[in-house]
């Protein structure tokens, strides 16, 4: 099982591209005496990172970036599927919205477990204003069991 504390390890093996700003973030972290990891707040800072590098037309790192993924989602423990979701698919999907990205880039180098939930989280953080949604590519209908 794929624990939390792998999590940003894993995403910087995948994305070697990424590993001197989390470098950096660490050592200003220590400098101001935090010793506590804040896996949400590093996680949101890969994922706005990872959307702003694919805005610029730099595409080199979705699919070393979805296959980390899906890895944390089918391999990780409750807490590490959890923070995938969280502070992966939804801050993606917020960036993405948020400039303009094309979410589709994103979903199109997705696994079978990470497509499943970056749709359940489409139709949670989307619903009732889908037309925020920018992906070309919409969601299937939700389920009445959800």
């Amino acid at each position: 099982m794929i624990e939390e504390r792998e999590i940003m390890t894993r995403l910087v093996r995948a994305v070697p591209a990424y590993g001197p700003l989390l470098d950096r973030y660490l050592q200003e972290q220590a400098q101001e005496g935090r010793t506590e990891r804040l896996i949400y707040l590093e996680t949101g800072d890969f994922a706005r990172w990872l959307v702003g590098t694919v805005g610029r037309g730099e595409h080199t790192w979705v699919h070393p970036f979805a296959d980390a993924l899906e890895d944390l989602l089918v391999n990780g423990d409750d807490e590490t599927r959890r923070i995938a979701v969280i502070g992966l698919i939804e801050d993606i999907q917020d960036a993405c919205v948020e400039t303009n990205v094309d979410p589709d880039l994103f979903m199109n180098s997705l696994g079978m477990a990470s497509r499943a939930k970056w749709f359940e989280t489409i139709h949670w953080r989307f619903r009732g204003n889908f037309e925020r949604w920018r992906g070309s590519i919409k969601p299937p209908p939700a389920s009445s069991d959800q």
